[in-house]
């Protein structure tokens, strides 16, 4: 991984604040994020794939991805993609009730808190080929 690294998540800022990512960043696309126009992502990662644009972005981008267990157990059609990697994912924060996000803190279950490990509560994730 480079040591400038720009993670960049689907909102209402990403319109604004995309364009000005330095050039010199690795450009990590988490969920929709990968669909914003005249991004230049160097990695896509997504921790589901129920989302009606799934497919879309899935056949869209070029790149290597990082993708939870279940997106392959889903889309068995990916298995044998040699870009995309997978994480075994944390089940137990995957299933209803769904949970809103909460202001100013970042939830387990969404695809920044179950792709990108924290110091904080996240562990390492082993990346293996799917």
């Amino acid at each position: 991984m480079p040591e400038k690294v720009c993670v960049v998540a689907p909102g209402p800022s990403c319109k604004t604040y995309a364009p000005r990512i330095p050039k010199d960043r690795y450009i990590i696309a988490v969920s929709k994020a990968v669909l914003i126009p005249d991004l230049e992502t160097d990695l896509w990662m997504m921790n589901h794939s129920e989302q009606d644009w799934f497919e879309l972005a899935n056949n869209g981008y070029k790149g290597p991805r990082v993708f939870g267990s279940s997106v392959v157990r889903s889309h068995p059609h990916l298995a044998n993609d040699r870009d995309i990697y997978t994480f075994k994912q944390r089940e137990k924060f995957l299933g209803n009730p769904v949970v809103e996000p909460v202001k100013g803190r970042i939830r387990f279950g969404a695809t920044v808190s179950g792709c990108a490990p924290t110091r904080l509560q996240v562990p390492t994730y082993k990346l293996e080929h799917a």
